[in-house]
């Protein structure tokens, strides 16, 4: 009897919920939860938090083995890796071209050089306070002036990105590469006026913020950034004194600068 009561009870529900089924709409219109979109980044002090640490992510490595970085005589790598794309290798052994993988680096920079004037932008509406506000924005500065300074230390004469390109930006509205002086002025200046002016950054940080910048680390970079800039690479000896700065097939001026002669440039 128990039984019987089960299934009487059992099929009335299921007669139940098919009447409700086909009375009501169809059940796989349902609007879909709604996604997140770049306000949803400073919507509060965690995700506006979450949005700079997103900036550091194209930081690179700069003790790994297979990075032009160990192409020094510090390692020791066997030759025969450079067929397996170590690019530390490519470099010793005279074996870099431009066809070569660079290890993402041009193209990773840039990309993350985007996302900090991306952050920039949308850090101004965010709800914190202002004194927060001023120490992320060094923070961002300092990570636009470090990612510049690196495809500066790889590639020599390099563009600089001090605006937000929209995706829709046409090849002419990229800006061309700059004289190896121009942009190690830039990078300086970026630090002392947007990072090292005041007191925006801490001198140290916590054991959960360990990798974050810090006015040491900035002050670092700007000295390392002028010990290259003084290196007879570019300081007298640049191995290229032909070199153009060419765009497009045309050549390109560099801001301040009226004339090359060689590796020596004039300032207007």
């Amino acid at each position: 009897m128990k039984l019987l009561n089960t299934i009487r009870i059992l099929s009335g529900a299921l007669f139940i919920s098919l009447c409700c089924l086909t009375a009501s709409c169809n059940f796989l219109e349902i609007v879909p939860v709604e996604q997140a979109d770049l306000d949803d980044a400073t919507q509060d002090f965690n995700s506006t938090l979450g949005f700079l640490h997103s900036c550091y992510a194209g930081i690179q490595s700069p003790v790994a083995f297979e990075n032009t970085e160990a192409s020094a005589d510090e390692y020791a790598v066997p030759l025969e890796y450079s067929l397996q794309g170590y690019n530390s290798l490519k470099v010793a052994h005279n074996l870099f071209t431009g066809n070569n993988n660079d290890g993402g680096k041009w193209s990773n920079y840039y990309r993350y050089i985007g996302q900090i004037h991306l952050f920039l932008q949308e850090l101004k509406k965010a709800p914190v306070s202002d004194l927060i506000k001023e120490e992320w924005e060094a923070e961002a500065y300092f990570l636009m002036a470090y990612y510049h300074f690196e495809v500066l230390r790889c590639y020599g004469p390099c563009p600089i990105s001090d605006r937000l390109l929209p995706q829709t930006a046409s090849e002419n509205e990229y800006p061309g590469r700059m004289h190896y002086d121009y942009v190690t002025d830039w990078i300086v200046r970026l630090l002392d006026e947007k990072v090292l002016a005041g007191d925006k950054l801490r001198n140290t940080r916590s054991n959960t913020e360990v990798g974050r910048a810090t006015r040491p680390i900035a002050l670092a970079l700007k000295a390392k950034v002028l010990l290259y800039a003084a290196s007879p690479l570019w300081n007298g000896k640049f191995p290229y004194p032909e070199w153009k700065n060419v765009k497009l097939g045309k050549a390109m001026e560099t801001p301040g600068l009226r004339y090359s002669v060689g590796e020596y440039y004039i300032r207007s």
